[in-house]
């Protein structure tokens, strides 16, 4: 079989699905597929060098091993020229495949719709998530403008947010929450009708692309219902949860899960990790940590991750928290690579996940894996993850008496700690490689591979 892997991202870029395409490309290489990737990346072609005597240069692969192959697609173009040279290129790598499978409705799943219409052949969807909700960084709009529709209003982490059950709010700013305005979640976008024309038209584009696939797969059944409500047939949608490879310690003892909390000179670090956009809830992790240093000195924060919020935080670093900061117990890594970040999670007493949003956390499986205990957010895939109190704790997001309080527990009680970490572990064991490879074999209709 011929499959053409498209994604948006691919290593050395970081990121789940960077990971996960690499993973299932070399997978099914080794089973006897012949594989091409196409992907985005950082490139020194320029726009000049692209369109000079309206000639398109070779695009080199970026590695080679057995029968795959990784096409790049130069990301320093507008998007209208990377978004023609992908749909170009794949669909010359459509004309001699059996199957594109496409790791996004928007910038991969476009040109896969596009080169299916062109070619005739059918591509299979993955959708970890909803471009339009997140081209506004989380939707952020007006308290007052929702208090005018009869909102209730509610309170948490010191800021004015709305319960809202409008039919039809509006929807007209974006950026960071603040006392006037509010975090409009991914359960409330779907049915928001008043949104911005490029988010429209960007809602409009992952429908049509979702409409069109063969199939879809989705990491959560929080999302599958997502996809459901964009009218796609429920039953071409199939749920296969990540998987994450086996984690080892760097001095090979982590015997069993609970080890890590068997050593006694941890540092009580809180770890959290992930892009820093505004539903990631950090914020509110930096607010509390006055009140949690008041329980134990020896807290520490650590946020690992990038994205646009970075600048904000770092200046809130310098001048909302100096005093905690030049202690170091509240330190904002950047990017770490994913190794780095495995190792980080060894030394930490806990990992906290306050999104306000997720398909389902690649992070938090590793977090289960290592043998850490975990509190995270009730929000999207996150209770198909941690059942409370069993296999970790969670909480509402952004409730900053719930947030204090599940730290404090995780700190104090030991036998709560081993409980969820027992529990934990034993959860991820149903989300092994094998099996999301094999499930992914079935909705691709791969039958002969050799082993």
């Amino acid at each position: 079989m011929r499959l053409i892997i498209a994604t948006g991202i691919y290593p050395p870029d970081i990121g789940g699905p960077a990971t996960y395409s690499k993973k299932i490309a070399e997978e099914f290489s080794k089973r006897g597929l012949d594989v091409k990737v196409l992907t985005y990346a950082d490139s020194i072609f320029s726009n000049r060098d692209i369109f000079a005597r309206g000639k398109i240069p070779p695009t080199p692969p970026l590695e080679k091993g057995g029968d795959l192959k990784v096409i790049q697609v130069p990301r320093s173009h507008n998007i209208f020229a990377r978004y023609f040279l992908y749909t170009r290129k794949l669909c010359k790598l459509a004309k001699t495949a059996d199957l594109i499978y496409a790791q996004g409705t928007v910038s991969e799943g476009l040109p896969a719709y596009l080169a299916s219409k062109l070619t005739g052949k059918g591509y299979v969807l993955k959708i970890v998530g909803d471009p339009s909700w997140e081209r506004m960084g989380g939707a952020i709009v007006p308290v007052s403008r929702y208090e005018k529709q009869g909102c209730g209003t509610v309170y948490a982490s010191g800021r004015k947010q709305i319960g809202c059950h409008s039919p039809n709010p509006p929807v007209v700013g974006f950026g960071t929450m603040t006392p006037s305005k509010r975090f409009l979640d991914l359960d409330e976008f779907q049915g928001i009708k008043n949104l911005p024309v490029k988010t429209k038209m960007l809602r409009w584009v992952e429908r049509l692309v979702a409409k069109n696939a063969k199939k879809i797969i989705t990491p959560s059944e929080y999302l599958r219902k997502i996809v459901m409500g964009w009218g796609v047939e429920e039953e071409k949608i199939k749920v296969i949860y990540n998987a994450v490879d086996t984690v080892e310690s760097a001095d090979s003892m982590l015997n069993t899960p609970l080890a890590p909390l068997k050593g006694g000179d941890k540092e009580d670090i809180i770890l959290s990790a992930g892009r820093l956009v505004p539903w990631k809830g950090f914020d509110l992790l930096i607010d509390i940590m006055p009140e949690l240093l008041k329980v134990n000195a020896n807290f520490k924060l650590v946020i690992v991750g990038d994205g646009p919020e970075n600048e904000r935080l770092l200046n809130r670093r310098d001048e909302a928290l100096p005093r905690l900061y030049s202690e170091d117990k509240i330190i904002l890594t950047g990017k770490l690579e994913h190794e780095e970040l495995l190792d980080l999670m060894r030394t930490a007493k806990m990992f906290i996940l306050n999104s306000g949003y997720e398909g389902l956390s690649h992070a938090v499986i590793e977090a289960m894996q290592i043998g850490i205990p975990c509190a995270i957010s009730n929000k999207g895939g996150n209770p198909e993850l941690v059942e409370n109190n069993r296999t970790g704790l969670l909480f509402e997001y952004n409730n900053r008496r719930e947030i204090v309080d599940a730290i404090i527990k995780l700190w104090q009680d030991e036998s709560l700690r081993e409980r969820v970490v027992s529990g934990g572990y034993e959860k991820i064991k149903g989300f092994s490689f094998e099996r999301m490879v094999g499930e992914t074999m079935e909705i691709l209709e791969i039958k002969k591979l050799r082993n």
